[in-house]
């Protein structure tokens, strides 16, 4: 793997080994950047990668060994973090400097996830607790 400077932009630079010669291009795009198949499809869709240095914006095509990928992570989607919501309502049972026992009311999801962005038990530890943000 290659990293290398273009302009300002750093890109990764990967020559494709006989191992994944008939691949896709959005699996090698996944595997070069280290993020998931859709993240490397936005990442095709923003015109991030090149084969060849040839821009590709769709990841159907199957490559060939001795291809050149060059993949720019700084147009890979960045992960949304969980904000403060002081409206979530626990029980804190016990806390002090290293431990927070909590009483979790049953049905409250517990960490952000599909179809439950916010309302869940860790934006509220977050609005009690915001030194959490870094853990």
């Amino acid at each position: 793997m290659w990293h290398l400077w273009i302009g300002s932009i750093l890109m990764i630079e990967e020559e494709i080994p006989s191992a994944l010669a008939g691949e896709r291009l959005d699996r090698i795009v996944s595997l070069i950047a280290e993020c998931s198949r859709n993240d490397a499809q936005v990442l095709l869709a923003a015109g991030g990668v090149f084969v060849d240095d040839e821009p590709h914006l769709v990841g159907k095509l199957r490559l060939k060994e001795g291809q050149r990928v060059r993949v720019d992570p700084s147009l890979l989607p960045q992960p949304v973090l969980p904000q403060p919501d002081p409206s979530v309502v626990f029980t804190v049972v016990h806390e002090d400097d290293q431990l927070i026992v909590i009483d979790k009311p049953a049905g409250l999801v517990v960490h952000p996830g599909a179809g439950n962005p916010d309302g869940t038990l860790v934006n509220g530890l977050l609005a009690r607790y915001p030194e959490l943000v870094d853990v």
